[in-house]
């Protein structure tokens, strides 16, 4: 009993994986890493320039 119950959890949490990995490649391709990155760049040469 426990062997099968602990399958059915082990498969849930495959799937439930899987279906997380989709959603971030679906972000991953909707909102590109390209445009977030140059902002987080400018704000740490603001501060190397104005201490």
């Amino acid at each position: 009993m426990n062997s099968l119950v602990m399958d059915t959890h082990k498969h849930r949490f495959e799937d439930l994986y899987r279906m997380m990995e989709a959603f971030t490649r679906n972000l991953k391709r909707v909102l590109p890493p390209e445009p977030t990155d140059p902002p987080l760049r400018t704000s740490g040469h603001r501060q190397t320039t104005c201490p």
